[in-house]
């Protein structure tokens, strides 16, 4: 239960099928870090599952991209970024030092 322990805090939501969970949880060097999963249910004894982990010095990165994004939707401007994101991505390209750019 090492798990539960390491949890600060937790909020979930979901519809038929697909759940989500957000999880403020604690490193083993007692720093905070977001846990973000996904879980598809396929039928009653299976799922598929899928995290992303992101640690206290990129909360303010993922704040920002998701108010800008959100703000964007909100008000019928989605689409049209054309400012560099936080890595020096441009929309479609992802440039992070150390791997290969995607599209």
């Amino acid at each position: 239960m090492a798990l539960v322990k390491n949890r600060l805090d937790s909020e979930s939501f979901g519809v038929e099928g697909r759940h989500f969970f957000v999880d403020l949880m604690k490193a083993r060097n007692d720093k905070p870090y977001l846990q973000i999963t996904r879980a598809d249910y396929k039928n009653q004894q299976f799922y598929e599952r899928s995290s992303v982990i992101l640690f206290e010095e990129d909360f303010s990165f993922l704040i920002e991209a998701l108010s800008m994004v959100l703000t964007r939707y909100i008000h019928g401007e989605n689409g049209k970024n054309q400012r560099a994101g936080a890595f020096g991505a441009t929309k479609g390209k992802v440039d992070v030092p150390g791997c290969a750019n995607a599209e």
